[in-house]
């Protein structure tokens, strides 16, 4: 099992760390992720995103950038997994619609 707790937004390439995490696990073992992602309310967050992405690039916040839920997803299931569960947990706002979610994924090497 690997576990990727908290820690996919801060990497730069993530579809070349979901490859390295099947090339570590033996067929049948498990991939846990936690990840925030965009919601509901993405094109507010979009220019959040940006800015943050810029002061990670100079070196002033580490890497970070909200992920596509479903671009997650299917960077996972592109690399030879299978999801066995996903689950989302919004972070609400007073304002509306959440616009992160945690999304929760379990996935196993086929």
């Amino acid at each position: 099992m690997i576990l990727a707790i908290g820690i996919l937004h801060l990497v730069e390439d993530v579809p070349g760390a979901i490859q390295r995490t099947n090339e570590l696990l033996k067929p049948g073992g498990l991939f846990i992720s936690s990840s925030p992602c965009t919601g509901e309310n993405a094109s507010m967050l979009e220019m959040v995103n940006r800015f943050i992405f810029f002061l990670g690039k100079i070196r002033v916040l580490p890497p970070l950038k909200f992920l596509n839920a479903s671009e997650l997803e299917r960077s996972i299931t592109d690399r030879n997994f299978r999801i066995a569960e996903a689950e989302s947990l919004p972070f609400y706002t007073e304002d509306g619609p959440p616009y992160i979610i945690s999304r929760f994924i379990a996935a196993g090497k086929v």
